[in-house]
């Protein structure tokens, strides 16, 4: 210990007496008559018995009074323990010690000495000179002090026969020899019963020499908050005091010998190390776990565990976590931890050392079998969570000190909801702090989500299995995808049913039962399934007494948005949620005015109420209520229209539900079951008044605009269902409507709103020009919604006021800035926002729909405009298209039949080009509409499993969605666009896998087109899509250079596995598609834009490229992920060696994978394992399909068998006729490339290998390939040199080569060599 360590108190111990006790007295038998001790009653006290024997032998000195102060003698225990004429510390054994020690310094040479000194410096601290002094002064000033009372003390102990000799031990000095513990006290005589102790006279407490820095300051509070801590003043430089040394328990004296063991108490030995186990003369150390056993447990042998406990705390783990908790779950700094007092209840852990819980203590104590403590932990463990999910979503402030569980959120997460759903059902306190703590962990955790509709909020797929190497499978996949949710739910239910939480945790467990609903279509079903969980729901929350009483509880809004959320997530839950939708007919008894509940509490009410009426209208369910409600719906209409209501999202929520069962009017064979609504009835009812009249409630700020878009969508479903419905074609509804719409959009505050939300959309637009910004919040977002949504209705409006023959109005139905929609249109289907929704968090994509839908409204609305031609409204349908999400299937079926209506023979002859009749004869492109309809219902088809049709219905419901809707949810798996830019050629790939495609079982009864049809039609619909979207400014929407290769590709493979000269579906021999005139020439129009001659930088050296223009990615989509491009590119390569007979086309190709940025693989099979077939490869460079030539020539080619495989092909040992073109070309620049080191790029291309090749060459090849590749050269930057220039090499580059040359070859070689390279020489 080092000298700051001291102790305040030193070791204290006992002396052993010097001489033995003296015999008991016989006084008080020898006064007794009759030879037996006299009786002592316990009546009286010790003290009243020695005052009755003192005055019986001193009776004098009894009756006179003392005059003078008594003197105070030291009490004496042991007759003869300390010689009157003889201190003990007066002995000649200290002259001894102190003269051999003198002897021994002064043989001491002064190096000795110095070395000496230091030891004892750096043993007992350097101030030893003045403690030893002090100590020396102590004792000279003890002993005349003994001397003194020794000489006033002579005369009584001579006279007392009993008496009993005490001794004062000597002063507990550091260095000092002390006696070992003393014999047990003789028994003492009746007339001497005091106690054996010394007397306070004789008692004397000497303190050490303490210095400031010898104090410990302890900054936490004591162990007990009731135990006052004592404060101890920092001693002063004048004060004289003596350490004590550190207290030691007395060791067990050896039971070999009675004598006392001498032992020399240090600074450095009063403590031994708890480790430590040595025997010093057959005991162990003093403190040590043996030593304690030895003392209070001599009967358990060593190693027992049951004295595990006494053992040495082990040192700390530098690998244990060192993060630990309160018990409001706030980490603890590291330099807390240490120094927090155990009262605050943060050492019930393993490591008691340390305040604080880790991880790992709080979710063992989550377990804990006594439920106070699990009570507490899963306390703990919600505010755990609470902060972990604000690190997880970006929250400075909650991520202070958890650095150390960053990357670990979801795996917390997830031991944190298994925690919970274990304590649910526990009784008592357990049960609701477990439902706080998975409130916490599913609800909190994104508690911003749960006002996101329209999404599953899954996001991983889930139920995968992932295995270590040990074996054990761990279940992948988010938190709540990993619940036992069977469990789980039917625990809920049992909860729920039997009530007995407190209100706050009812609440709580109808929120988790929310996030669950909301987080897959899956689960939101087997909530549904599970026996009496909504029926419990509904009477817990929602069946409450009517009028409800001072003590009853309320109805609950959130349980009937649960509803909501379970309808919304398939066709199948809606139905079963039918019969427990009339128990909420009781809200729609009175208004919120004469409601027995608050207003606010009614209008939500009334509010969660209609939207799940709107739910289910959507799939044509349950609009007979209507008609059965029609009259209290009657009265809340009009409170909702006065002036009483001021609540908005009544209003809103009361116009949707309208406009949803107006659309089921519209077509009443859709509803289910069918004419549960009729038009006569909705227009009986008046509900269009209704809705004119809340337009002039409405003010043009942003937030009304939700309200406007219900208003206007609304509107424009009554005017298209009156076009069919209606007297007239609704002749007469139109009139209406537009005497109102013409003076709001001219100059009130219709023009207003949707100049407010155009402004509103650019600016929100431009604020993300790289597309999604995971910094803004879902507001941001939302507000981007809410524009769109406006633009949206007002344009579909507008478009509602034209009548059902489509004939052109003398003017518009009312204004509107029709030049700024079309810029906001453009910038809108362009923003990168919209470039890849996969790439989208999933709770963002339902706020993309309003943008496409905006964009395709808009499309409608330019075919109206005097100055859209047919070539720009097919670029704007095409581009349309390919933003159409899931749910967007009617509208993409309407336009890709207004693409197909469109083509025809006249509108190719307009644009300069055209077919023969024949194609116009079988029925042209308008064959192909089966194929491209086929496309639009998406599957669920993820495992490999039978799939199953999936609808999501569209953002605006359609009497056509009605019936087809199965979910009204977007997926959070497999979300992507519905088509790519190759989506023209669509129908081709049903042809190629005729025998899989099942469209083929759906085709009408009248088609009867053959493959060369479908072809001709599907590269004719592709070459004017593809033309018309690059002519009218929008090439990003245009099919690239690979999927246009890919495509012709997928025409030639079109003859894989067909019998040659097999009869076709007529019983005539069958010809191969692509040698058809009309396919070839379709093919060559759609190749012509992608070869090298056509590119601006096609006889650039560049070797960049379009990461988009990638064969192998563009083959993905096709093939799949089970299937490699370069398998594909094996069997088209084989093919062409089969049936090609050198079609020009076919070979060309055949080299797009040559360039340098694909695999090696695809050269070597080409020159390699094929060459016999490039004998017919003669297209020249210009005919290249590629960007830029560079892409083939750089890097040099490396792989040797590749490199190897070209020399042979030159030198004729593998094409049956000499190569030509460019094929001859690339194989002798990567010839040359690896052979002179002018035209080497890196170190990998070695000399050793150049003079392979070159020996290689000369010897094998004939005069004009060696010259050809002697002389080569080629730039590495700006355009390429071609043939022949390339092989005119210029005198300086010759005499380099020549130079290199001469340097390794000899003999005939360099003859050779010099003869080639001569300057002028050939």
């Amino acid at each position: 210990m080092s000298q700051n360590d001291r102790p305040l108190v030193g070791s204290i111990f006992e002396r052993k007496p010097s001489a033995p006790a003296s015999a008991p007295s016989t006084l008080n038998a020898i006064r007794s008559k009759t030879g037996f001790p006299t009786a002592q009653h316990r009546s009286k006290s010790v003290f009243a018995r020695n005052r009755e024997t003192e005055a019986q032998q001193q009776p004098v000195a009894a009756s006179s009074r003392v005059t003078e102060p008594p003197v105070v003698k030291p009490s004496l225990r042991t007759q003869g323990w300390i010689s009157s004429s003889k201190d003990p510390d007066d002995g000649d054994w200290r002259l001894q010690i102190s003269e051999e020690n003198e002897r021994r310094v002064a043989r001491m040479t002064e190096e000795e000495r110095g070395e000496a000194q230091r030891d004892i410096e750096e043993k007992f601290g350097k101030n030893i000179g003045d403690v030893l002094r002090k100590v020396r002064m102590a004792r000279e000033a003890k002993q005349l002090e003994k001397r003194a009372v020794e000489r006033e003390t002579t005369h009584s102990q001579a006279d007392a026969n009993n008496s009993v000799e005490s001794s004062v031990s000597p002063a507990f000095t550091t260095g000092e020899r002390l006696l070992g513990p003393p014999s047990p006290s003789p028994i003492i005589s009746s007339a001497s019963t005091q106690p054996s102790t010394p007397t306070r006279a004789n008692r004397k407490l000497r303190f050490a020499d303490v210095t400031p820095g010898d104090i410990h300051v302890y900054e936490s509070a004591p162990p007990s908050p009731r135990r006052k801590p004592l404060a101890l003043l920092p001693s002063s430089k004048d004060d004289i005091a003596v350490s004590l040394g550190q207290w030691n328990r007395a060791t067990p004296k050896a039971e070999s010998s009675s004598e006392p063991r001498l032992e020399v108490l240090t600074p450095d030995n009063d403590f031994p190390a708890a480790s430590s186990s040595v025997v010093h003369d057959g005991f162990p150390e003093r403190g040590t776990p043996e030593d304690i056993r030895r003392r209070f447990f001599p009967s358990l042998p060593t190693g027992d565990p049951s004295l595990a406990w006494i053992e040495s705390t082990p040192l700390p783990d530098p690998a244990a976590p060192t993060l630990r908790f309160d018990l409001h779950g706030t980490p603890i700094p590291p330099t807390l931890s240490a120094t927090l007092p155990t009262h605050l209840g943060l050492h019930h852990h393993a490591e008691g050392a340390r305040a604080g819980y880790t991880l790992d203590d709080i979710f063992l104590l989550a377990r804990s079998t006594v439920p106070a403590q699990r009570v507490v932990m899963l306390g703990v463990l919600a505010g755990v969570v609470r902060r972990v999910a604000g690190m997880w979503r970006g929250i400075s402030d909650m991520s202070d000190g958890l650095e150390e569980l960053r990357g670990r959120e979801e795996e917390i997460r997830k031991r944190a909801v298994s925690a919970g759903a274990e304590a649910m059902n526990e009784r008592g306190s357990v049960g609701p702090r477990a439902v706080e703590l998975l409130w916490e962990t599913l609800v909190g955790w994104d508690e911003e989500l749960m006002n996101v509709d329209g999404v599953e909020l899954q996001e991983d797929p889930p139920n995968e299995v992932s295995y270590s190497q040990a074996g054990e499978g761990t279940l992948k996949g988010d938190a709540i995808s990993t619940l036992p949710l069977q469990f789980f739910l039917s625990q809920m239910a049992k909860m729920l049913g039997t009530a007995d939480l407190p209100h706050l945790s009812l609440l709580q467990l109808l929120a988790v039962l929310q996030r669950l609903a909301m987080h897959s279509n899956t689960i939101a079903d087997e909530i549904i399934d599970t026996p009496l969980l909504v029926a419990n729901v509904l009477r817990v929350f929602i069946l409450t007494p009517i009028p409800p009483s001072e003590y009853s509880p309320l109805p609950v809004p959130a349980a009937i948005n649960l509803l909501t959320t379970l309808a919304s997530a398939s066709r199948v839950s809606a139905s079963k949620l039918l019969d427990p939708a009339d128990t909420l007919l009781r809200f729609l008894t009175s208004s919120p005015s004469s409601s027995p509940y608050q207003t606010p509490l009614a209008e939500a009410l009334l509010v969660q109420t209609f939207r799940l009426y709107t739910t289910f209208a959507r799939y044509g369910l349950y609009a007979h209520i209507a008609t059965t409600a029609a009259e209290p719906l009657a009265r809340l209409s009009s409170y909702i229209l006065s002036s009483e209501c001021h609540s908005r999202p009544l209003l809103t929520s009361y116009i949707s539900l309208l406009g949803a069962w107006t659309t089921c009017a519209s077509d009443p064979h859709q509803t289910t079951p069918p004419h549960e609504i009729l038009w006569s009835q909705i227009s009986g009812w008046g509900w269009i008044a209704d809705v004119t009249t809340v337009a002039r409630k409405l003010t043009p700020e942003p937030a009304d605009f939700d309200t406007w878009a219900e208003l206007w969508n609304t509107e424009a479903i009554w005017l298209e269902g009156a076009r069919y419905n209606g007297m007239r074609g609704g002749a007469s509804e139109r009139e209406i409507s537009l005497a109102r719409l013409r003076l709001g959009f001219t100059g009130g505050t219709e023009k207003e709103v949707v100049l407010g939300a155009m402004s509103s959309l650019k600016r929100l637009l431009s604020e993300i020009p790289t597309g999604y910004d995971a910094g803004r919040d879902l507001a941001f977002y939302r507000e981007i919604l809410r524009s769109a949504l406006v633009l949206s209705t007002v344009i579909r409006l507008w478009l509602a006021c034209f009548a059902p023959d489509n004939n052109p109005l003398p003017e518009p139905p009312f204004q509107l800035p029709f030049s700024l929609l079309g810029t906001l249109a453009i910038l809108t289907v362009t923003h990168p926002l919209l470039s890849e929704p996969a790439a989208i968090p999933h709770y963002i994509r339902p706020f993309l729909r309003p943008l496409v839908s905006f964009i395709v409204n808009y499309v409608w609305l330019s075919r109206r405009h005097p100055n859209t031609s047919s070539s720009l409204w097919v670029a704007q349908l095409s581009t349309a298209v390919m933003r159409c999400l899931p749910g967007d299937e009617d509208a993409a079926r309407d336009m890709l039949d207004a693409i197909v209506d469109l083509i025809d023979e006249r509108y190719l002859s307009e644009h300069g080009w055209g077919v023969s009749s024949e194609v116009w004869s079988r029925g042209g492109v308008h064959i192909l509409k089966p194929f491209l309809a086929y496309g639009l219902a998406p599957t669920t088809d993820f495992e490999g499993e039978d799939a199953s049709r999936v609808r999501v219905a569209p953002l605006f419901p359609t009497p056509r969605s009605l019936m087809l809707t199965t979910t009204q949810r977007l997926p959070s798996r497999g979300f992507t666009f519905m088509f790519a830019r190759d989506w023209t050629l669509l129908p081709l790939d049903h042809v190629l896998h005729s025998g899989t495609s099942t469209v083929w079982q759906h085709l009408p009864t009248e088609w009867d087109a053959s493959e060369t049809d479908v072809t001709r039609a599907t590269l004719m619909l592709a070459r004017a899509v593809r033309e018309a979207v690059v002519a009218n400014g929008t090439p990003t929407f245009a099919m690239n250079r690979a999927e246009v290769t890919f495509s012709c590709m997928k025409v030639f493979m079109l003859e894989h596995g067909q019998a040659q000269g097999a009869p076709s579906t007529n019983g005539e021999n069958r010809e191969e598609v692509f040698r058809d005139a009309t396919v070839g020439e379709l093919m060559e129009a759609l190749l012509r834009p992608c070869r090298l001659d056509a590119s601006s930088n096609g006889l650039s050296t560049s070797t960049s490229s379009d990461a988009q223009d990638n064969l192998e990615l563009v083959a993905a989509r096709f093939l799949g992920t089970g299937t490699p491009f370069f398998q594909f590119y094996t069997d088209f390569v084989t093919l062409y060696d089969g049936i090609s007979f050198g079609h020009q086309l076919f070979a060309e190709l055949l080299l797009p994978p040559l360039a340098q940025r694909y695999a090696a693989d695809y050269r070597k099979l080409l020159y390699d394992d094929t060459a016999h077939a490039l004998g017919t490869v003669r297209t020249p460079v210009e005919r290249v399909i590629g960007g830029s030539v560079g892409t083939f020539l750089w890097p040099a080619e490396h792989a040797q068998e590749v490199v190897g495989a070209q020399l042979s092909l030159l030198v004729g040992r593998r094409a049956r006729v000499p190569v030509e073109g460019f094929v001859r070309w690339m194989a002798v620049h990567h010839v040359a490339a690896n052979i002179w080191p002018d035209l080497r790029e890196d170190a990998t291309l070695t000399d050793e290998r150049g003079r392979k090749l070159l020996q290689s060459l000369v010897n094998q090849g004939e005069h004009r390939i060696v010259r050809e590749v002697t002389l080569y050269w080629q730039r590495r930057e700006g355009n390429v040199v071609l043939p022949p220039v390339c092989f005119d090499l210029e005198p300086a580059r010759r005499r380099s080569r020549l130079d290199w040359v001469k340097l390794w070859a000899n003999g005939y070689l360099l003859d050779y060599m010099e003869r080639s390279l001569e300057i002028g020489r050939i």
